[in-house]
């Protein structure tokens, strides 16, 4: 997956105060690297728009009408709602390019996916009209022109942002190669074009109030049966995540999970109709946190690996290296510090610095001192040797997760609290405390949450899919994937090993205690 975006984006200009500031994109940008998004999908700049391309889908004079319209200091009203800077135009233009650029990637089997992290929006903008903060249609633009290219018969244009998707209708109403599937709040903004009535036109308006489970009705009964019809060569998506319960601008009561189905569930059918090629472009969302997090998702469930691949977990959620979590997190103390120490202890190495709390300090030691016992153990070793001379050398990775794999399948032979509700109370914890973890743990301490990979472990299919994301970050071929056998061919001494070593391991975590820092 590809992500484009511009610095021209940010500096497009509005009123203090106006919902689609640049924010939007700061804010976004920097939550995507911090959760490490953009370590495995590094930014790239877009290029802008050309002319010919503008013109082939909006009506002559426009662009000309834009540009006479653009101040060359301050900033000056289209409409109510509509603002152009010194930058707009350019920031318009990088829009539109970005979705071009995703369409030559994705044509050329460069990338399947790509995201365009832009601003201004652009799906309100019609034929000859800048309104409700959109200058140039940018996904229109590039599905328009699109159709000039060898292999692209028919295209569809999803758009599920919480307002109309006015300006793609009108660009796109006459041209039957171009399905255009809009999901919107209505009555709303902006009230116009929803009522076409065309083949390649599916509007599913959807009443204030409604929450995910009638969003996701709505969807399956409209859009699946279009898209089967169409059969399109390429999806374009108008990414909108103001319909999330937080956001200000409206009264729709969805929330990261929706856009995470959705977004899946067309995956799907690029992956059947289309190679899986999907060009994603940011529409609204205006709560900066919710926004954030939901194109996170978004982006996550675009991940998901190619047609034709058997896996169907996101590609880079799955190169978690989901080792000892579970058992660590069942030795520590029952405290959140505790909790989130003892998962520390994998990612802070060297001097503890003294400004974490106490417990946390403590944690840290107290799993090192657990990995040293582990380690030396008589009965981890007999562990070890049952492993194939093939993947012996991955041996303390493969007994670490088979380990977890029984301790999270035999639970409650060790526990009074649920699994479930005991993962519960660590995801809070952590989201709790997401800013405060150190760099190098916010990516996989964000996926150990977000996919519930403690609760995986008691599946083999979960430890195979670990597993396969372990390989996937080796830098030598591994086929790790493939050492799930040894958990199945050595199920029942690997079983016995453990419950010989844990009773011991919990004896010296309960005996062997740091007083504390």
């Amino acid at each position: 997956m590809r992500i484009y975006t511009h610095q021209d984006c940010i500096e497009h200009a509005v009123p203090p105060g106006h919902p689609e500031r640049p924010e939007r994109l700061i804010h976004l940008l920097r939550h995507l690297e911090d959760i490490g998004l953009t370590a495995d999908y590094p930014l790239n700049t877009a290029t802008e728009i050309n002319d010919e391309m503008v013109n082939n889908a909006h009506q002559t004079g426009y662009l000309a009408q834009l540009a006479a319209g653009q101040p060359s200091q301050g900033i000056q009203a289209l409409d109510a709602d509509t603002w152009m800077g010194p930058n707009s135009l350019n920031a318009a233009r990088c829009a539109a390019g970005a979705v071009w650029q995703g369409v030559t990637d994705v044509l050329s089997g460069n990338e399947q996916r790509v995201f365009c992290a832009v601003r201004p929006p652009g799906h309100h903008a019609e034929l000859g009209t800048a309104m409700g903060f959109c200058l140039l249609n940018s996904v229109a633009i590039g599905a328009i022109n699109a159709l000039q290219l060898p292999g692209v018969d028919r295209v569809a244009i999803l758009d599920f942002d919480v307002h109309h998707g006015n300006g793609t209708v009108d660009l796109c109403r006459g041209i039957p190669e171009i399905l255009v599937c809009s999901s919107f709040q209505h009555p709303y903004y902006p009230g116009r074009l929803h009522d076409v009535l065309r083949p390649n036109i599916v509007n599913t308006p959807l009443p204030a109030g409604t929450a995910g489970d009638d969003f996701r009705r709505a969807i399956a009964r409209n859009w699946w049966p279009a898209i089967e019809r169409h059969a399109p060569d390429l999806f374009f998506l108008s990414a909108g995540f103001d319909g999330h319960r937080d956001d200000p601008l409206a009264q729709l009561l969805l929330d990261e999970s929706d856009f995470s189905w959705i977004t899946g569930e067309i995956v799907d059918r690029a992956n059947a109709y289309a190679q899986g090629r999907i060009v994603s472009a940011l529409e609204g969302g205006y709560d900066l946190e919710a926004t954030s997090r939901s194109v996170a998702t978004h982006l996550e469930a675009l991940g998901k690996c190619a047609a034709g691949s058997p896996e169907s977990q996101p590609t880079h959620a799955a190169r978690i290296c989901v080792l000892n979590y579970l058992a660590h997190l069942y030795l520590a103390d029952n405290d959140p510090d505790s909790r989130i120490g003892s998962l520390m202890g994998d990612f802070v190495k060297g001097p503890i610095t003294e400004s974490l709390p106490g417990q946390m300090r403590k944690a840290i030691l107290q799993h090192r001192r657990i990995d040293s016992f582990t380690d030396q153990h008589p009965i981890v070793q007999q562990s070890k040797r049952r492993i194939s001379p093939r993947f012996r050398r991955y041996a303390p990775i493969l007994i670490d997760m088979f380990f977890d794999h029984f301790l999270a399948v035999h639970w409650d032979d060790y526990a009074s609290q649920s699994l479930e509700s005991f993962s519960g109370s660590v995801y809070n914890a952590l989201e709790s405390r997401q800013t405060a973890l150190p760099p190098n743990m916010q990516k996989p301490m964000y996926y150990l949450v977000h996919y519930d990979l403690l609760l995986s472990y008691r599946s083999l299919r979960g430890i195979e899919q670990a597993l396969r994301g372990i390989e996937g970050r080796l830098k030598r071929p591994s086929r790790l994937g493939e050492a799930i056998r040894e958990l199945q061919d050595n199920l029942e001494p690997l079983y016995q090993d453990f419950t010989h070593f844990f009773p011991l391991l919990i004896q010296f975590s309960a005996i062997d205690q740091n007083p504390g820092p």
